[in-house]
């Protein structure tokens, strides 16, 4: 899997096991702290892909 494949797939779980917990979704920038990104836009790339 190629580290973008990666980055998407770490997404995903983060938004999936936050939801659980809140019972929300994150926001962008939830994202990015969460997955230890270093922009949102960076997150708004990857959500594009999902």
């Amino acid at each position: 899997m190629t580290r973008t494949n990666d980055t998407t797939e770490r997404i995903m779980r983060f938004i999936r096991d936050y939801v659980v917990k809140e019972g929300i979704p994150p926001t962008v920038r939830e994202i990015k702290e969460g997955c230890a990104l270093s922009s949102t836009s960076l997150v708004a790339h990857h959500l594009d892909k999902l």
